[in-house]
């Protein structure tokens, strides 16, 4: 199983926040969380996130080399739903 569908399964599993599978996504892959992590990596764990969505999380204090961006909360926000509606369309498609 590769990172990405153990991160799939772990999201499924705790209903765990972007900002928090970010973080698990990173050490999966055995890296440091940036935005490379969070535009490849999440990109290819949750696929029906847009592009410039995941572009745009690449401002998240955690992230950024000042550490002054958008918060956890900013991050959730602007991630979750697309994680959550890319879960649902797993379930609801045929196997």
């Amino acid at each position: 199983m590769s990172a990405f569908e153990k991160l799939r399964k772990h999201a499924r599993e705790t209903g765990d926040p972007p900002h928090v599978l970010a973080q698990v996504l990173a050490k999966l892959l055995g890296r440091e969380l940036c935005g490379r992590v969070i535009v490849g990596g999440l990109g290819q764990a949750f696929p029906t996130i847009p592009l410039d969505e995941l572009l745009k999380a690449t401002i998240w204090r955690r992230v950024t080399a000042d550490g002054d961006g958008m918060s956890d909360a900013e991050f959730d926000a602007l991630l979750g739903k697309w994680i959550a509606d890319d879960l649902v369309s797993e379930e609801r498609s045929p196997t």
